[in-house]
C-alpha cells in the first residue's frame, strides 16, 4: 500500500497536512467496514424528499448530507477507494458541503 501526504493552504496561517492510503484498504475485504450511503425521510417546507447521509459500520455517521442521490453515491466510493479513515469522515463531508 501506498502511503500520499498532500500539502494543503486553507484560510488559516499554518499548512494543513493529511495523509491517506493509496489502494484497497484490508478492512474493505469482503464488503466489511465500507462507507455505505443510508436514505431518510424528511419533511422541508411540507414537501416529503429524501435526504442521503453516508455510514461506516455503526459508529461513524454523517445524516443528510444531499438530497443528491448520486453525489453522495460518489463520496462513499472515493472514500472507499481511497481508505478515508472512519476518524476523518465528518471532516471529509465537511469540506463537501463547502465546495458546494
Amino acid at each position: 500500500m501506498i502511503t500520499k501526504i498532500i500539502h494543503i493552504f486553507l484560510l488559516v496561517d499554518f499548512p494543513i497536512f493529511i495523509q491517506y492510503n493509496i489502494g484497497r484498504n484490508d478492512k474493505n475485504k469482503g464488503g466489511k467496514n465500507m462507507y455505505t450511503v443510508t436514505e431518510e425521510k424528511k419533511t422541508i417546507e411540507n414537501k416529503n424528499c429524501l435526504v442521503y447521509g453516508i455510514r461506516y459500520d455503526d459508529e461513524y455517521y454523517v445524516k443528510d448530507v444531499s438530497a443528491d442521490k448520486a453525489k453522495v453515491k460518489h463520496l462513499t466510493e472515493m472514500y472507499n477507494r481511497y481508505g478515508l479513515s472512519p476518524t476523518h469522515l465528518y471532516e471529509a463531508v465537511e469540506n463537501f458541503l463547502n465546495e458546494i
